[in-house]
């Protein structure tokens, strides 16, 4: 009985074995066919997300690389050329007044960054203010060329004027009465300065991206398409409430019957904004050699930043900006970006302590009557640290035996000496040759001085004469010849 009972026991754990082995083998079965089943729901899915993907990007690409380039300005009289784009469509209508002193408190301390005293620098703005279409709104001279020179304080406040006389357009619908009055503004109030009393009916107070950043280009492309100082575009910069709302059509040509045949048309916006991109890309990119232009977005009390993203670039705080409101928000991000306009090139005031020697060899000098003459050398040295010293000015003088004030022979008063940096120096040669009969005073000064460059990277530490002098005396001994017996 026992052993029935060992074979019984032993059977049931087979059994038990069997079961468990099955069991396992078909939770692994299970976890593996789960597993195939997700990865294959995950190509998928990704592949419905890359075809999802492929057909936006081939309308509006959303992950716009940026590549704008850093905007930068010299320390040393710096000529910076701004292109201001302002929108003036419907919707900033009733807050015209505190934008537009935002603007221009944005532009004077612009002005006094790169022309104040230290700089010495030269503001050039040209300013574009963009409804259904951009128009330039920068005075002409008697020649009919755009006045951007805004560096004195006359034409600074004549710029500041020509910002206050932008049109903002409260109604939507309008016709060519715009141009009606006569008023000196009319230019501003229409779609084209040229023609302003023909405009067709249309939406007037529409925003048009495309022609606000096409307008850019064209200027560039006319006038701007250096790559100097002044022959270039150093910053545009457009400000705006919101996405577009039209576009320049098909043939990326602004016409009057564009506005209201293209207003509130998903299809051609969609368009416009790729135009617009491209524009941008254009200036960061320039495809006739010109200088790479930075351009920055700035997205005032809206957030619409889709077609933000699309046309400037997707990093916020770089490519494009954010601003609350008119007022104290959007004067930070201007503040903002005039601090990095004024900075971004390193111009760290390096303080020094301005100092020159002069020396004379050999003094005392020994000089015979009637012989044949004793060399001697007049050395400066800058001795300046970290600095170049200009204008390095040699003066000697001695009283002779009536009291006159005379020269080292052949020394002339007043030498423009070489300017070097620290350690260099300057040697003079002359010849002492004393005649018979002829007298020397016994001793001579000679002076040394110099100046820092003019350089607002390099000043004079405080309480220190930024003018170095040096002193060194000339002793002379005579030798009279001999009397003949």
């Amino acid at each position: 009985m026992s052993a029935h009972m060992e074979v019984s026991n032993s059977q049931h754990s087979i059994r038990s074995r069997i079961i468990v082995t099955t069991l396992v083998f078909l939770i692994l079965l299970l976890i593996s066919f789960l597993s195939l089943s997700n990865d294959n729901k995950a190509s998928a899915k990704d592949d419905i997300k890359a075809e999802s993907q492929f057909v936006r990007s081939s309308e509006i690409d959303v992950t716009t690389p940026s590549d704008d380039p850093i905007v930068t300005v010299t320390c040393i009289k710096p000529i910076f050329t701004l292109a201001l784009v302002i929108d003036r469509s419907g919707s900033v209508y009733n807050n015209r007044d505190i934008y537009i002193k935002t603007v221009k408190d944005f532009v004077t301390t612009l002005s006094d960054r790169i022309t104040g005293e230290g700089s010495n620098g030269t503001l050039k703005v040209i300013v574009n203010a963009f409804a259904s279409r951009s128009v330039n709104q920068n005075n002409l001279n008697e020649s009919k060329e755009m006045v951007t020179d805004i560096t004195d304080v006359t034409t600074r406040d004549d710029f500041l004027q020509v910002l206050d006389e932008i049109h903002f357009v409260k109604d939507g619908w309008g016709t060519g009465s715009f141009a009606a009055s006569g008023e000196p503004d009319d230019i501003r109030k229409a779609y084209n300065p040229t023609f302003a009393t023909q405009v067709a009916e249309g939406m007037h107070n529409a925003t048009n991206w495309e022609d606000a950043t096409k307008a850019v280009v064209d200027i560039r492309n006319a006038g701007f398409n250096g790559t100097e100082q002044g022959k270039r575009i150093d910053l545009m910069l457009m400000l705006t409430d919101g996405a577009p709302t039209t576009s320049n059509g098909s043939d990326n040509i602004f016409t009057p019957e564009d506005d209201i045949k293209n207003y509130d048309v998903a299809s051609l916006i969609a368009e416009g904004t790729i135009a617009a991109k491209n524009n941008v890309k254009e200036l960061r990119n320039p495809s006739n050699g010109a200088y790479p232009t930075p351009v920055r977005g700035v997205l005032v009390k809206s957030s619409k930043e889709s077609a933000m993203k699309t046309v400037f670039g997707s990093n916020i705080g770089k490519d494009y900006f954010k601003a609350e409101d008119f007022d104290e928000s959007l004067s930070d991000v201007l503040e903002s970006l005039s601090d990095d306009i004024t900075t971004n090139e390193e111009c760290t005031t390096t303080y020094v302590y301005p100092k020159i020697k002069v020396t004379v060899n050999p003094s005392p000098m020994i000089i015979e009557e009637g012989g044949p003459g004793t060399v001697g050398t007049i050395t400066v040295q800058n001795l300046t640290v970290g600095s170049a010293l200009e204008n390095v000015t040699l003066s000697t003088s001695g009283y002779n035996e009536w009291g006159m004030l005379v020269q080292v022979p052949g020394f002339p008063a007043g030498y423009l000496a070489p300017y070097g940096q620290f350690g260099d120096t300057y040697v003079y040669n002359f010849t002492f040759k004393l005649e018979l009969g002829e007298s020397f005073p016994d001793k001579y000064d000679i002076y040394a001085w110099g100046q820092l460059p003019n350089n607002p990277k390099i000043k004079a530490v405080s309480g220190i004469d930024p003018v170095p002098k040096s002193e060194a005396d000339l002793q002379l001994t005579t030798v009279r010849a001999a009397l003949p017996a």
